[in-house]
């Protein structure tokens, strides 16, 4: 089983608990592929986020769902989590919103 398909799937176990630590309301952003890996030396992947606010692997509930912090964004950039989406026109759409952001691990 690859990597990502182990690290989806913990994602999902770590969901099914009590999350830990709330973020709030916070300013969210998409991206799509850039041609480069991220931060963490992985390929861009579903499920992943970047965020300088927090530790690389730290888990967020964002509106419901589970992502990992997996990448960076352009220094200086606080406040603000990019979720990476496969599909551009996807990213275009979702635009800048704001949703709920809690720690999970």
């Amino acid at each position: 089983m690859n990597l990502k398909k182990i690290m989806l799937m913990f994602i999902f176990v770590i969901g099914l608990f009590t999350v830990s630590g709330q973020a709030g309301a916070t300013e969210l952003t998409a991206y799509t592929h850039t041609g480069s890996p991220m931060a963490n030396g992985e390929w861009p992947y579903e499920g992943a986020v970047a965020s300088n606010d927090y530790a690389l692997g730290t888990i967020l509930n964002i509106n419901g769902y589970n992502y990992v912090v997996a990448d960076r964004m352009a220094p200086g950039i606080h406040g603000v989590i990019d979720i990476f989406m496969n599909d551009y026109d996807r990213a275009v759409r979702f635009g800048r919103q704001y949703g709920e952001v809690y720690v999970v691990a």
